[in-house]
């Protein structure tokens, strides 16, 4: 018998009044799996990473972390439990340097938050250089968030979500704003994951996708169109009709 998925979805939904974003999805992510959501743009990928992470709670449906029902657990809840998440714009305090960006992050999961002493901050601020030179972005510790690039921008959210060790990061379009440089490395990066960070990415950057991800999902009207492979589901004539078009996966 095969384990339990790490995050499991059971026919969630989220309606908006007579508007059905997401519709009856159900979801396996298991521990160390690459998973990528894609469709068009209204398919209710974004909705879906914000019911994950308990931004917003379902109209109906169950979501299960561990195999525990995460009902009304709110994102800091979730937060603890092991879920991160970065956006689509990061969302990083511009009058913080990049380090004490990683640091805050890190703080609520830190054994040396029960008190506050200088030492102990200056403790979780060493082990927060060491998240920001994983991304390659040490040589921004310094900088205030708020002088940096969108790509670098991108790296330190990234560092921040990876401090608050995560077993599941859930990232919404990472590829988005990037040079082509910035993409590769972003892609680098995610490449050398640690096995026990599970991801769950909602990207339209086919080439981002399948240069990381073992499966796919393709949502289109809120509802699962496909899952599999990406070659599978770049192959999938339904697919190719309401998405992918000339497009390759």
């Amino acid at each position: 018998m095969s384990p339990a998925p790490l995050l499991a979805l059971t026919a969630v939904s989220r309606r908006y009044g007579p508007l059905t974003a997401v519709d009856r999805v159900d979801l396996a992510i298991r521990d160390g799996e690459r998973h990528a959501v894609i469709g068009p743009n209204g398919a209710g990928k974004s909705t879906l990473l914000a019911l994950i992470a308990g931004t917003t709670r379902p109209s109906a449906g169950r979501i299960l972390l561990d195999g525990r029902d995460l009902g009304a657990a709110g994102p800091a809840r979730r937060a603890r439990a092991g879920i991160a998440r970065t956006f689509q714009q990061p969302a990083v305090a511009d009058s913080l340097t990049a380090l004490d960006n990683v640091a805050l992050a890190a703080w609520p999961r830190a054994a040396e938050r029960g008190l506050w002493r200088p030492g102990r901050y200056r403790a979780l601020r060493t082990r927060c250089l060491d998240w920001l030179d994983r991304v390659g972005a040490a040589d921004l510790a310094d900088q205030q968030a708020g002088e940096l690039s969108h790509g670098q921008r991108r790296l330190v959210e990234l560092a921040a979500a990876l401090a608050g060790r995560p077993r599941l990061l859930l990232l919404d379009e990472p590829a988005a704003g990037l040079t082509d440089t910035e993409s590769a490395r972003l892609v680098a990066v995610l490449a050398e994951l640690p096995a026990e960070v599970s991801l769950l990415l909602v990207e339209h950057d086919l080439a981002f996708v399948g240069a990381l991800a073992g499966l796919v999902t393709v949502l289109h009207e809120g509802r699962v169109l496909a899952h599999g492979t990406p070659a599978a589901v770049g192959a999938d004539p339904a697919v190719r009709a309401v998405y992918l078009g000339a497009r390759e996966l």
